[in-house]
């Protein structure tokens, strides 16, 4: 059952489904989504679907638990950086705000920029 849950949901195309039913899908059968990448239900993608039909306080705690929970460095600031501006799209400016300073958006080291076309 899980396979076809990754078939139908990941491979299949959710993307394909109105957001609202991929969403339902997803809620209702969540037991059979597996651990790892794309299949975890705090995924930042999931957060994405939610934000696209107007679900910006589920959105919001997805994301939250993510940065409290699972990430460190700079996939934590860039998903911290994502829940601001859902925080933003909610009207919660202090909330964003704080999300930035406790996530350290903008504090990590810059990576050298890397030349589109090399010498």
């Amino acid at each position: 059952m899980e396979d076809t849950f990754v078939t139908r949901y990941n491979k299949e195309g959710a993307d394909a489904m109105p957001p609202l039913e991929a969403l339902s899908l997803f809620y209702e059968f969540r037991d059979l989504v597996p651990l790892g990448r794309g299949g975890r239900p705090d995924d930042p993608y999931l957060a994405d679907r939610l934000v696209k039909i107007d679900l910006l306080d589920r959105a919001a705690m997805l994301l939250d638990h993510q940065i409290r929970n699972r990430l460190q460095g700079e996939e934590r600031s860039r998903v911290g950086a994502r829940l601001a501006q859902v925080y933003l799209m909610n009207h919660l400016p202090d909330k964003a705000l704080e999300t930035l300073k406790t996530t350290g958006y903008g504090l990590l080291s810059r990576r050298p920029a890397v030349a589109a076309h090399p010498p």
